[in-house]
């Protein structure tokens, strides 16, 4: 050994490091190691004071600066350092480019990959980091112009208090959100995006109102009021429109044009159902119990085909519509007011005039009305072995009345009157023939008031 070395190591001292002063608090250098972590720094008085290293399970280093036991500054993480040899062939020990860095002065982050490009930047206000897999997550923990990169330097998600933006490698839009201008920290859309840059699916939110029964006090809650589903080349395939979560119409489309339509209850059950996926169309319509309403077909010339029934609540048929060449050509329905027996049937002329109606009013009898062109109407009442008849004018005043056989042969006494309804003349028949007065059978007319209390003739009229 030479003097030099002895001068040397005469001067060296050694360091002392993890002591405490004599208050028992961590003083000087320190060297600390918890489950494979090293730290490394100084204390005074039991506080971190200054730059302090960290060196992680994974080789990968942290640096810090402490002003009275609080980080300040920059904080910075670099890569794991790596070993290389150089043109000799001697190792050489290369340090690890940086990883992250963190501003606490302004909340600013910047996250790096290993090939020195930006990986993220933006302002943090909470302790953890975000999933960056979970866009909810990463919005509540990032407010103002948080970016995410690819590692080939693309823009691979973006946020502030106006938008939530995320894009596919490409660069095209993968999705992108916008809080409620009312509620920031509720949606207002959703937009959702293929990789060609076609929308798939919008969602479009409503913010409602409550009020809390026990404390009286508001909130607000945010549901789902629309959702549009798109395919690749763009083209609106389904649609639902929705209440507080509840769905309240369905419609898919195809090639521009709605195949199918359903509407339901808050029950969640189909009111109404439309389907266009044959030639023609049908429609089914249901009553909020879920029993039939009634149910009707189209051609593919959307003329109205067959028969359509409509249903009460019970499943019984009220309403019977038979259709011809798209024309409305016979109908049944139940008329409490004029009849409690059975169906009143109605016939049309093809163009919605009615031609005939017919009916029991009791039992036992029947009723024909027969609408004419010129507009007037007879009208026929089958009773026991008669059938009595009247002829209106087109102002409905009766202009002729009398009844027919049993083998629809005019009988007993037949009464004519003018427009004005003056009788004018009587005649009687027998068998389909007008006979005289004296020849023929004393038959009273039904149709004429009986005097006393007959008031069932007096009905019949």
């Amino acid at each position: 050994m030479g003097i030099l070395d002895n001068v040397k190591n005469i001067f060296k001292r050694e360091e002392k490091i993890n002591q405490y002063n004599k208050g028992g608090e961590k003083e000087g250098r320190w060297q600390e190691e918890i489950e494979g972590v090293k730290t490394s720094g100084n204390y005074v008085n039991g506080n971190k004071e200054g730059k302090w290293t960290t060196i992680n399970k994974d080789n990968s280093i942290l640096e810090e600066n402490y002003v009275n036991g609080f980080v300040e500054g920059i904080s910075k993480e670099f890569y794991p350092p790596t070993i290389e040899k150089d043109s000799f062939g001697n190792s050489q020990l290369i340090p690890g480019e940086i990883k992250s860095e963190i501003n606490h002065d302004n909340g600013i982050i910047k996250e790096y990959y290993e090939n020195g490009k930006l990986k993220l930047e933006g302002i943090k206000f909470e302790d953890s980091f975000p999933d960056y897999d979970d866009v909810t997550t990463t919005y509540n923990h990032f407010t103002k112009d948080f970016k995410k990169y690819y590692e080939n330097g693309n823009l691979e998600f973006e946020c502030d208090n106006n938008h939530i933006k995320e894009y596919y490698e490409n660069g095209n839009l993968k999705y992108s959100a916008f809080p409620d201008k009312n509620c920031q920290n509720a949606l207002a859309e959703e937009n959702y995006y293929y990789e060609n840059g076609n929308l798939k699916q919008e969602v479009k939110y409503q913010i409602s109102e409550f009020t809390e029964k026990e404390t009286y006090s508001n909130y607000y809650e945010s549901f789902v009021s629309q959702i549009k589903d798109y395919n690749e080349e763009g083209n609106l395939e389904k649609e639902r429109t929705l209440l507080q979560g509840t769905i309240k119409e369905e419609i898919e489309w195809k090639n521009n044009e709605m195949i199918t339509y359903r509407k339901y209850s808050k029950e969640g059950i189909i009111l109404e159902d439309i389907d266009r996926n044959h030639s023609g169309e049908k429609v089914i319509e249901n009553y909020d119990n879920g029993q039939l309403k009634s149910s009707k077909e189209y051609d593919e010339n959307g003329k109205i085909t067959d028969t359509w029934n409509f249903y009460d609540k019970s499943g019984n048929i009220e309403k019977m519509m038979l259709y011809t060449n798209g024309k409305l050509t016979e109908e049944s329905k139940k008329e409490p007011s004029i009849t409690e027996i059975g169906y009143v049937h109605y016939v049309y002329n093809g163009h919605e005039d009615v031609q005939r109606i017919e009916y029991a009013p009791k039992e036992d009898e029947y009723m024909k009305i027969y609408h004419l062109k010129d507009g007037t109407k007879d009208i026929y009442h089958e009773k026991e072995e008669v059938t009595l008849y009247e002829k209106h004018n087109e102002k409905g005043t009766i202009v002729e009345r009398g009844q027919f056989d049993e083998e629809s042969k005019q009988t007993g006494t037949w009464e004519y009157y003018d427009n004005s309804g003056k009788l004018t003349e009587k005649k009687e028949f027998q068998e389909g023939k007008e006979v005289e007065k004296e020849k023929s059978s004393k038959k009273k007319n039904p149709w004429a008031k009986s005097k006393g209390k007959d008031k069932e003739s007096e009905n019949e009229r």
